[in-house]
């Protein structure tokens, strides 16, 4: 670690914290890196422990550190987690309703498919068609959900956009978070959800492989109206504001993703 720049005593800890990103940001403290001892912090900042904590909390909470009970803390930032954490901010402190997370949703993913139909691998198209398999033969809620993001993931990978990737996988959970918040997480209602768009996504890696741009895009916008319109119809689909639940379970499931 370099040096550190002498630091203005007031608010002592979030400048330690605009300290340590930069250098994390700035590959001065690269990714899996071990972070130096809460002591040793404290004596270059000449600090207390206390503020080194508050400090490294607050890095942690918004991902770019994973403490580790008995080993320490370690550098991870995560495009999708750094993403996330601001997302869920925003949404929580403005007035962003469901249609706005769908429209946003739409428009993204759109780009997604355009950039996947010229750099989707194989593999990766694979990925989505193994997605859609398992929800053929889903039998609970929870692999319906967890197929339907495997393949909005696998969909965004393929774009070979770190950022894009980062929007779209967050919205892609909330959206999916939503709809089981909505839908009581009734098995027939996403039984029935995710076969009316089985079309659309045979229709998406068909697209792929073709590395068909405008066919991707049909694909998709077929794709997100259709979810949009479902999604619409259930109890209490149109309410103005996102609800904390979904929230926290989007976010809960943007680190399940990770392991």
């Amino acid at each position: 670690m370099a040096a550190p720049r002498p630091l203005d005593r007031s608010r002592i800890a979030d400048r330690i914290l605009d300290d340590l990103r930069n250098q994390i940001a700035s590959g001065e403290l690269p990714r899996g890196a071990r972070l130096p001892a809460e002591r040793e912090l404290a004596q270059r900042y000449h600090v207390s422990g206390a503020t080194i904590r508050e400090a490294v909390r607050g890095l942690t909470a918004t991902g770019f550190l994973d403490v580790r009970h008995g080993s320490g803390a370690y550098v991870t930032a995560e495009n999708d987690r750094l993403v996330a954490s601001s997302l869920c901010a925003l949404v929580q402190l403005s007035e962003v309703s469901i249609a706005d997370i769908l429209g946003i949703l739409s428009v993204l993913n759109l780009h997604a498919a355009e950039l996947a139909a010229e750099h989707a691998t194989e593999r990766e198209i694979a990925v989505m068609e193994t997605a859609i398999d398992a929800l053929a033969a889903a039998q609970t809620t929870d692999a319906l959900v967890e197929a339907v993001g495997q393949f909005l993931r696998g969909l965004s990978a393929a774009a070979h956009s770190p950022l894009l990737a980062g929007l779209c996988n967050f919205l892609a959970d909330l959206q999916l978070q939503l709809a089981l918040e909505l839908s009581d997480r009734s098995f027939e209602r996403w039984r029935k959800m995710t076969a009316a768009l089985q079309a659309d996504r045979a229709a998406i890696v068909a697209a792929l492989r073709k590395h068909d741009r405008a066919a991707a895009a049909r694909a998709v916008n077929s794709y997100q109206a259709t979810a949009m319109t479902l999604i619409k119809r259930l109890p209490y689909g149109r309410r103005k504001r996102i609800p904390s639940s979904p929230l926290a379970g989007a976010l809960s499931a943007m680190q399940e993703a990770r392991r």
